[in-house]
């Protein structure tokens, strides 16, 4: 490693860490008051409170991580080229090429460190911070999940669900056993699906089967094509009790999709997550290859707040054109395996692309 390259690097760590621990600690804040009333109403202890956030540190750093990678980029190339040293670089026969390499080589490494969060520490992280939420609200033991299904004790009855849909609030493959105080069963319905009606808050099943066991002992069955049933139970509910993918690893992921179109269950909601769990770690090599050129230019100027402002910029219209192309994954307007790289191969071309022409 060169001179410069080493110095490049150390200026650019130092700017990366505080820029991470910066955003780390807006991400925790918003996290704290978003979760603030429920740790007052249920009285948690501010051992379990630590403990929560202990476990919910790798998912907010691996999420935070783009930004610093952004930030440092914009004010390292900022700084270097206010202060003139990109232009004594270049009069001293140095590419710009060499000046972006290690940038974009820290940037590699994070995305590959990022990757291997994502798969061996994030998702076990995220079930225990769950878990103890869960706990905080009383809520603990009240499910058992499996990779191919879900049960859940409600207060009047048990759930049988095959497949939840987080994004649609949609339940496939439903079964609920109603039971008395007595743990008697009173009542099943079977279903092939359940739709969540936003206007009247209700649950819409969809081919119904109702069994009711009376009293001496008989079995009453009925069939029909709609029914709304009430219930206690949201879709918030299961969103809480079940793993989500950002609580699964890309391999336990694929075995929950694979085991799913065995049942033959549309899982093209899943499968984008499952190929963005691949795409999204390496969001930090391309937002450092956009930012580049946008650092010389605006470096040039000398406007630290300008840089900072359209570092912002850039980064948030590539994470809403990121999740735009996600969107349409899951609602299948487009391949699920496009929509999640999509925006990383728009935005890294057009960053090499810009690159390629920024003359300092």
């Amino acid at each position: 490693m060169t001179i410069i390259s080493r110095y490049i690097i150390q200026e650019f760590n130092k700017i990366f860490f505080y820029s991470l621990a910066v955003a780390a600690s807006l991400f925790f804040i918003i996290e704290l008051f978003e979760r603030l009333d429920v740790f007052v109403k249920y009285h948690a202890s501010l051992l379990a409170v630590c403990k929560y956030f202990v476990f919910k540190f790798p998912f907010i750093f691996l999420t935070v991580a783009p930004i610093a990678v952004l930030l440092a980029t914009f004010i390292t190339l900022g700084i270097l080229a206010r202060n003139f040293e990109i232009v004594a670089l270049r009069a001293s026969g140095v590419s710009l090429f060499h000046v972006a390499v290690p940038i974009l080589t820290y940037a590699l490494i994070t995305s590959f460190v990022s990757l291997i969060g994502n798969e061996l520490i994030t998702p076990y992280a995220n079930r225990k911070a769950k878990s103890i939420y869960s706990e905080i609200r009383g809520r603990k033991g009240k499910y058992l999940f499996r990779q191919h299904q879900l049960w859940y004790r409600g207060d009047e009855a048990i759930y049988n669900i095959r497949f939840f849909s987080h994004h649609d609030n949609k339940l496939q493959g439903v079964t609920i056993y109603f039971v008395d105080h007595d743990f008697h069963l009173s009542k099943r319905v079977d279903a092939k699906e359940a739709d969540w009606d936003k206007n009247n808050n209700q649950w819409v099943f969809l081919n119904v089967t109702t069994r009711t066991f009376t009293a001496d002992q008989k079995i009453e069955t009925s069939f029909h094509k709609q029914a709304a049933i009430p219930l206690k139970e949201t879709p918030e509910t299961f969103k809480q009790e079940i793993h989500e993918p950002e609580e699964m690893s890309y391999q336990e992921l694929k075995q929950y999709i694979e085991k799913t179109i065995e049942e033959g269950y549309d899982t093209t909601q899943y499968r984008a997550d499952m190929y963005a769990k691949l795409s999204r770690p390496f969001i930090n090599l391309v937002i450092a290859l956009l930012g580049i050129p946008f650092a010389l230019h605006i470096g040039r100027r000398g406007g630290f707040a300008a840089g900072v402002t359209l570092s912002f910029s850039v980064g948030f219209f590539f994470w809403v054109f990121f999740n735009i192309c996600l969107a349409l994954g899951y609602s299948g307007e487009i391949h699920p395996l496009i929509s999640a790289w999509i925006a990383n191969l728009t935005f890294g071309a057009i960053g090499l692309w810009m690159l390629l022409q920024t003359r300092h």
